[in-house]
Parts: structure tokens; C-alpha cells; sequence
């Protein structure tokens, strides 16, 4: 398993840059959806994959076979998202050189992977979706989750109405004929 640590607003967190693989299973426990979204999110340009710990903001990786002990779950599995087109291949060589600036991390907002159910048509969607407290403090705040943009509709009847703050959906080339996502507005 392939991450790096990172401190970010006085929170250290697992980085997983593109491509790394992650066994979700070793460290947190997670729904069947989310382990299939994290196959697809592992690649993507606007998305990076993290694990934190909420009430232990600066833990530490233990000796070797640490993760084979029952304490090393208590991990929460998350995903930053950028809506500005941020080069992140450069933020990764950043991560790995232990050079990452302050700001490299202020336009993303923490997301996790979920199913959601339209109210309208009822089609069953896997997305990224966002809400305040979802994630480390300093992605998950109101301020920054109000600048970021987000899909407004379903994909497969465009209703809107109460419609969660999706950040990205999980393989919209899986979809069936018909569904069609707009560009969010920026």
C-alpha cells in the first residue's frame, strides 16, 4: 500500500497519489460501493484519495505489521477534490518530496463516495458528494465547501430538488443510454 503523509491544517493525512494502490479492507471498514469507487477515483484527474483519523490528528505510522492489528482500523477513507483544474501529478511529486505548500490544498473540499437514490426516478447513482464535517476540518468547512462547485441535477431525469452536493459521479461511461451529466456551472 502506497501513501505518503502529509500535514494539512494541523492534520496529518494518508495521501494516495494517482495510481497507488490502497486495501481498503486492512485499515478502515468500508461499504462494497466505496471500495468499487476507490478503483475508479484512484485515477482521476480532479480527485485524490485520503485516510484520516478524526480525533487523532497527528498519529503516526507504527513498525512494521502495524496494520495487521485490530487498532490500526478507526482510519476514515475520503477523497479531495479540486474544481480549478490543479495539477495534481505535481502535487504528488510535491507530496513525495515532502514540499507541499500551504496553499496546494486550499482549493480542494473533502468528499466521500456514496450511493444515492434520485427522488424522482429513482435511479440508484455511486457519487463523490460533499457536506460540512465530512472530512478533515480544513476541507469540510462551510466557507469552502459554499466556493466550490457542484452538480445540481440527476443525471438520468435532471431533477434537482434536493439534490445532495455531488462533486463527481463513479463512471458515467457505465451508465445507461439517456443519462447525460452537464458540466457543472463555475
Amino acid at each position: 500500500m502506497e501513501w505518503l503523509t502529509v500535514r494539512v491544517g494541523g492534520v496529518r493525512i494518508a495521501y494516495f497519489p494517482a495510481g497507488a494502490a490502497v486495501d481498503l479492507s486492512r485499515v478502515c471498514h468500508c461499504w462494497p460501493e466505496v471500495m468499487a469507487a476507490d478503483q475508479y477515483f484512484a485515477n482521476h484527474p480532479d480527485v485524490r484519495r485520503i485516510l484520516w483519523r478524526p480525533r487523532k490528528p497527528d498519529w503516526k505510522v507504527g513498525p512494521a505489521g502495524w496494520l495487521n492489528k485490530p487498532k490500526s482500523y478507526g482510519f476514515h477513507y475520503g477523497l479531495l477534490h479540486w474544481a480549478d483544474g490543479a495539477d495534481l501529478a505535481d502535487l504528488d511529486s510535491r507530496v513525495r518530496s515532502h514540499t507541499v505548500r500551504p496553499d496546494d490544498f486550499a482549493a480542494c473540499v473533502a468528499a466521500i463516495a456514496i450511493s444515492i437514490e434520485c427522488l424522482r426516478c429513482h435511479a440508484h447513482i455511486t457519487v463523490a458528494s460533499t457536506a460540512a464535517g465530512e472530512g478533515p476540518p480544513w476541507a469540510a468547512n462551510v466557507e469552502r465547501i459554499n466556493e466550490h462547485v457542484f452538480y445540481r441535477e440527476c443525471p438520468a431525469c435532471g431533477q434537482g430538488e434536493r439534490w445532495p452536493l455531488v462533486v463527481d459521479f463513479v463512471d458515467p461511461r457505465s451508465w445507461p443510454q439517456g443519462w447525460h451529466v452537464r458540466s457543472p456551472p463555475r
